[in-house]
């Protein structure tokens, strides 16, 4: 029980921290550096750059597509597939753009 009438500190020295971390965009280091990678993912996949996407996913990852037929898939195997499929070449050129918007970094 609480003795009554103590005044307790409204933040505690873990959350003073972070809020002293937290950047004008309103994330911390750690979040910021979270958003930092899923755009470079987000980048090698329009890029078609299947080494850097290699190399910012987990072997091991798995995924269910709908290409999978609900099956779960592990391996980055899979999604090579889709990296090495040859681009149309009678399709119009259309200039790339990949945003990210209302981005909520949960840890």
């Amino acid at each position: 029980m609480l003795a009554a009438g103590r005044r307790f500190a409204s933040r505690t020295p873990l959350v003073q921290a972070a809020a002293i971390c937290r950047r004008a965009n309103g994330h911390t280091a750690a979040e910021k550096e979270l958003v930092d990678v899923n755009r470079a993912l987000l980048q090698a996949i329009g890029r078609g750059d299947f080494e850097a996407y290699n190399a910012l996913v987990a072997e091991e990852a798995t995924c269910i597509e709908p290409e999978t037929a609900g099956q779960i898939v592990a391996g980055n195997a899979f999604h090579k597939h889709y990296f090495d499929l040859p681009a149309d070449p009678n399709a119009p050129k259309v200039a790339k753009l990949t945003s990210m918007t209302d981005i909520n970094v949960r840890v």
